[in-house]
């Protein structure tokens, strides 16, 4: 939209792209988690993606739209990779990345979580 004369423009704060946990950029955390995840398996390199955007939260339809695959195959790939980490959940298997990563010394675990 332009200005135009006599119009008045209103700044609003608006919140950071990506929101900070103590210094540390959520998007680096996530990283890390995704690395520790990733590294620890072998994952073939769409399991990988797909291991990315699952931790990112990602639904399987947003999955298969930014990988260029349908999504039976990212449901096909999420089953394997729940197979080779022995989870059976998203939950578990970000669970399972936060337990990888405390052991690597990379992410330090977040205040009040319990890693088992």
């Amino acid at each position: 939209m332009n200005a135009t004369a006599g119009s008045e423009f209103r700044r609003h704060v608006s919140p950071p792209r990506e929101p900070s946990t103590h210094g540390v950029r959520v998007s680096a955390y996530l990283r890390q988690l995704v690395d520790a995840a990733t590294e620890a398996f072998a994952f073939t390199r769409n399991e990988r993606l797909v291991v990315r955007h699952l931790l990112y939260g990602r639904s399987a339809a947003v999955i298969a739209g930014r990988l260029g695959i349908r999504e039976t195959s990212v449901h096909k790939h999420m089953h394997r990779i729940f197979a080779v980490t022995k989870t059976d959940s998203r939950k578990r298997l970000l669970d399972l990345a936060l337990r990888l990563a405390a052991r690597r010394s990379v992410v330090p675990a977040p205040r009040g979580l319990r890693l088992v």
